[in-house]
């Protein structure tokens, strides 16, 4: 899935709300008035830069996949257990219960759509983390377990 232009232009709008309301920020751009924010806010919206951000963001920071879970074997039966099944410790388990940028995490499926690159950038899962090697190490087992005929 790819960010489309109406995608993007709800992020910038969303973004330039902030800057209006955050006198730091303007400050820290170099905006001294409402019609400095104007001009940018239509600048970023002019379709040939509309293309480059486009470019950028599919580029640097693509949209995750939507996995069905009836298209995956493996996904429906780990969506009958819940997270809790995987005997995360308690740090992860906190960690973890803060994610609101992908959804609530429920069950083992939820944990195994998302990448290593989206958990490290939940707030105290680190690349190379205690936390993220407990996480890598329990979804392997997880699916070895279901490639071993121990989970149905």
């Amino acid at each position: 899935m790819k960010y489309d232009q109406q995608d993007i232009i709800r992020i910038i709008d969303l973004a330039f709300k902030g800057c209006q309301a955050d006198k730091a920020l303007q400050s820290e751009l170099r905006i001294t008035s409402a019609d400095d924010i104007e001009r940018l806010h239509a600048l970023l919206k002019e379709p040939d830069t509309l293309s480059a951000l486009a470019i950028l963001f599919n580029g640097i920071y693509p949209q995750p996949p939507q996995v069905n879970i009836s298209s995956s074997p493996l996904l429906q039966a780990a969506d009958k257990y819940p997270l809790e099944y995987l005997g995360l410790s308690a740090r992860t388990s906190g960690a973890l219960s803060k994610l609101t940028a992908y959804g609530e995490l429920r069950t083992v499926a939820d944990l195994l759509k998302l990448s290593d690159g989206q958990l490290t950038r939940i707030r105290g899962i680190g690349a190379n983390s205690k936390s993220m090697e407990e996480i890598r190490s329990k979804r392997m087992k997880f699916i070895q377990d279901y490639n071993d005929g121990l989970i149905r």
